[in-house]
């Protein structure tokens, strides 16, 4: 949550690091500014709302060379000007930028009988660094930190040194880089990506300080130590609108190929061998999967998936399994979802697991990473960067990576077996992959959202997987369009949920499991008893009485062994139109970010 830019160099920097920023927007936008030095002195500009509202306010020639900016998703403290950052003090001797949450703030600005004029626990930090006694700001720095409790990732800049920015980082991740006469502090590696070839990623309790032709790092004790640096690959053009509206929209057109260079990328079966040899998997061996939101809804897929080749395994939410009190058994190899690597309760699942003594591996999209850092080993989508909050193509490039874990499990015991068939599912999969984006279904989904945009109350049902599928659906609505959606198992729906049904609901049944179609219908048509209005969705080979539903969505069939990887689409694209349709921005609903940094 909360991105951070930043950037000190030769000439004027404003309008390189205001377009920085933009690409962090998906971590919050709920207000966003700017601290920046001019004739030594530092200057404050902050605006409510996107960051658009703040470019208005930057085109008054406004210049400097050395600038940090911040984009805002509130934890502390109603969305304001005040409550925005940067944060300062009286004397504007010090601004600074944060990501994360400082958990002991109070205790601090009570002791130290701290005047803050806003409601966040970031603002103690600028106060902390004013009133500090120690000779230099890198010593200042240190001696702040070491108070804190919590995450946070800083970015610093002080009137008298004003050719440089301090960095300082513990949990909350953070980057820096320098290029073409230019060093840069950013939240997120990818984003850096386009104007550093190479970039440094902080560890806990680094700092950094930034000049114009240099960084230089140093440990908790101010040690010098060196400046690692990974060459990153430059993804801009996989950021670029293009000729879509907006970026939800082009993500979902992305679907297909995010699923073919996940296949492509992880289609080496011996490099799955040498993973599973590491982490020591056996036939006793049992999965845990751990997510959170569209993550957790993957978890509940491999869940099913290893069940059905008889390998136990069970699905928790990570904000809920970091607190529970589980003895696990050591023949478990925990798997843990994050589209960003950087979600934070699902970080806190890794280092519990680790505790006890559990395997652990992530799957993620983002490489360096904390996620990528704490589990034993790493299997990588490749979705590319995922602008628009709602997940779309990192969900299917979620489902891609389990499909093919299920394929290398399936047959383990048999090499030469198991090598040919892992093989022929990944071609299975790319297939399938092509089957998507019908331009049928396009319109189809459309006219739906532009004829039921006036609904406010959605139920999704589905049985087995298609109760999976629904989930997911439910929640891409509720996250777009704010109309009150649940998603339920069908043979749910008579033990109290169908009382909430009426002549103002509708209902959207999955049914694509042939052995569970008429169910399906039966539950279908119960609500349609009630005055719901019933939309079915089911597979094009599947012949019924069209006449019994409101309106029917016919999708691909394909093997029943991924036809959830095709389903989703339908309420990826629904969800969408009606975001349109209500003359909502799908890219940045309210209330959300897209990176969960925080708990």
């Amino acid at each position: 949550m909360c991105g951070i830019f930043g950037i000190i160099g030769d000439e004027n920097v404003i309008d390189k690091c205001l377009n920085g920023l933009k690409k962090l927007e998906y971590r919050g936008y709920d207000s966003s500014g700017v601290a920046y030095i001019y004739d030594n002195k530092i200057n404050i500009v902050k605006k409510i709302g996107k960051i658009a509202n703040l470019e208005k306010e930057l085109k008054n020639n406004i210049s400097s060379k050395c600038a940090i900016m911040h984009t805002r998703w509130a934890t502390h403290g109603a969305v304001t000007e005040v409550n925005a950052h940067p944060h300062t003090t009286k004397n504007k001797d010090v601004a600074i930028v944060h990501n994360g949450i400082i958990e002991n703030y109070a205790e601090l600005k009570q002791y130290y009988n701290l005047s803050c004029i806003s409601q966040t626990d970031s603002e103690i930090i600028a106060c902390l660094l004013d009133k500090c006694k120690k000779n230099s700001n890198l010593e200042k720095l240190k001696e702040v930190c070491s108070q804190l409790l919590g995450s946070y990732a800083l970015a610093i800049i002080f009137a008298n040194e004003p050719e440089k920015i301090y960095v300082a980082k513990n949990i909350s991740p953070v980057v820096v880089g320098n290029s073409n006469g230019c060093s840069y502090v950013c939240s997120d590696a990818n984003t850096l990506g386009e104007f550093c070839k190479s970039i440094t990623v902080l560890e806990d309790n680094n700092f950094a300080v930034l000049t114009k032709d240099e960084i230089t790092l140093f440990d908790f004790n101010l040690n010098k130590i060196d400046c690692v640096k990974i060459n990153i690959l430059n993804n801009y053009s996989n950021t670029k609108l293009l000729n879509f509206k907006h970026y939800m929209l082009k993500e979902i057109f992305d679907v297909p190929s995010a699923i073919t260079e996940t296949v492509n990328n992880n289609s080496n079966y011996n490099n799955l061998v040498n993973i599973f040899k590491k982490l020591k998997y056996n036939e006793n061996t049992k999965f845990i999967f751990i997510g959170c939101g569209t993550a957790y809804h993957a978890c509940l897929v491999g869940e099913r998936l290893l069940n059905s080749i008889n390998i136990e395994a069970h699905s928790y939410i990570a904000s809920e399994f970091r607190y529970e009190k589980i003895k696990l058994d050591k023949n478990i190899i925990a798997i843990f979802i994050s589209q960003s690597g950087e979600t934070f309760d699902t970080l806190a699942c890794i280092e519990k697991c680790k505790k006890q003594k559990i395997k652990t591996l992530a799957i993620t999209n983002v490489r360096y990473s904390n996620i990528t850092k704490l589990a034993h080993k790493v299997l990588y989508t490749y979705a590319g960067s995922e602008i628009a909050v709602a997940s779309t193509k990192a969900y299917n490039s979620q489902l891609t990576i389990l499909f093919l874990l299920k394929n290398f499990l399936k047959n383990y015991k048999n090499e030469q077996k198991n090598e040919i068939f892992y093989k022929n599912e990944c071609k299975r999969i790319k297939k399938y992959s092509k089957y998507l984006l019908n331009q049928n279904l396009i319109s189809k989904v459309k006219s739906l959202a532009h004829k039921y945009k006036r609904i406010k109350k959605f139920f999704l049902i589905g049985r087995l997987g298609d109760s999976i599928t629904a989930k997911e659906g439910a929640l891409k609505i509720k996250e777009i369009t704010y109309n009150h959606c649940e998603s339920y198992a069908s043979g749910e729906l008579k033990h109290g949920t169908i009382a909430l049904i009426d002549k103002k609901s509708v209902v959207i049944c999955f049914a694509t499991n042939k052995k569970m179609l008429q169910k399906s219908f039966v539950a279908l048509e119960e609500v349609a008893c009630r005055g719901a209005k019933t939309i079915l969705v089911t597979l094009n080979s599947v012949n019924i009485d069209e006449s019994k539903f409101n309106e029917v969505i016919k999708i691909n069939e394909v093997s029943s062994a991924y036809q959830e990887l095709i389903s989703i689409e339908v309420m990826q694209l629904f969800s969408y139109f009606l975001c349109v349709e209500l003359k909502l921005d799908p890219d940045k609903p309210r209330n959300l970010a897209k990176s969960v940094t925080v708990e």
